[in-house]
């Protein structure tokens, strides 16, 4: 996952909104996104690699994403997959749907992903419709109040665009798509448009949703971040979606966290040209899951 999207509201009915692109090398082996047979709670995409994933719901109301940090000269060949956090996340919350947030919880989560530096930079958000965290494990990004500290930091209300840097750090892209979806009103959304995945409402605002997340304007290059790569790939890199023969965006996602514990995902994958090659959507609800592909 390269940039994310969310809006914090639990006080709403729709309390949680993810938009997010998942760019990867066209190469990597992936699976589109769907019920895991071997984990059955599990609704997301998966990388076919490392057998981890990048975004995904449970049948419990939890949501998780990763995004990873972007410093070549600091990456390990040895680390430990980051897409194993993201499955990790959701699958501590599905085993404990009422507590998965108290300290203890938090604390054995915590411990059994081993120590934080065994991973290359990465960025995780997880939570619910009443509780969000972060926990980011390279220190050097941290521009927080926090500074210095990789421990868990409980997300208040708000909107947060994350990308290849910390939740922290605005580059073009987050700022243009922060912008972008900040707009969108939620309000109109019941959950008698999610029962309904044909319902024109919900139509509507995913072809929004992923129309604003299909910007391919890069940044200038005085606006470029410096991250360890060539000016070339810093420039191609730096639009919301990107093309190229090579790596891109493969897909693009949404996610919604409604106040009564109900979920939906929609996905739209991509091929190197950025032709549509899937659409589909899920609505989980009391543990019931309805998808449809359009």
């Amino acid at each position: 996952m390269c940039i994310a999207y969310l809006r914090f509201q639990p006080e709403q009915e729709v309390a949680l909104f993810i938009a997010a692109n998942r760019d990867e090398f066209h190469q990597r082996p992936t699976a589109i996104a769907d019920i895991w047979q071997d984990q059955p709670t599990i609704i997301a995409g998966r990388d076919l690699e490392a057998g981890g994933t990048w975004l995904g719901i449970n049948r419990q109301g939890g949501a998780a994403l990763i995004t990873n940090i972007r410093h070549p000269s600091a990456n390990k060949s040895t680390a430990t997959s980051r897409g194993a956090l993201v499955l990790n996340a959701l699958l501590h919350q599905a085993a404990n749907p009422e507590q998965w947030h108290e300290a203890d919880h938090l604390q054995s989560f915590l411990k059994a992903q081993g120590a934080l530096e065994n991973y290359n930079g990465f960025n995780l958000i997880f939570g619910d419709a009443e509780k969000l965290y972060y926990l980011n494990n390279y220190h050097r990004f941290i521009n927080s109040p926090a500074s210095g500290d990789s421990t868990l930091h409980q997300l208040s209300p708000g909107s947060y665009t994350l990308s290849n840097a910390d939740l922290y750090t605005p580059w073009p892209k987050t700022r243009a798509l922060a912008k972008s979806l900040d707009t969108l009103d939620l309000s109109a959304l019941s959950r008698r448009d999610f029962a309904n995945l044909n319902s024109s409402t919900l139509r509507d605002f995913i072809d929004t949703v992923f129309n604003r997340l299909a910007d391919t304007q890069q940044a200038a290059l005085h606006q470029l971040p410096q991250t360890g790569i060539s000016e070339a790939f810093e420039k191609l890199l730096s639009s919301p979606f990107i093309i190229s023969p090579d790596y891109g965006t493969r897909s693009s996602s949404i996610i919604l966290k409604l106040k009564d514990g109900s979920a939906f995902l929609a996905e739209r994958s991509f091929d190197a040209e950025a032709h549509i090659t899937h659409q589909s959507c899920f609505y989980q609800h009391q543990g019931q899951v309805i998808r449809n592909t359009f």
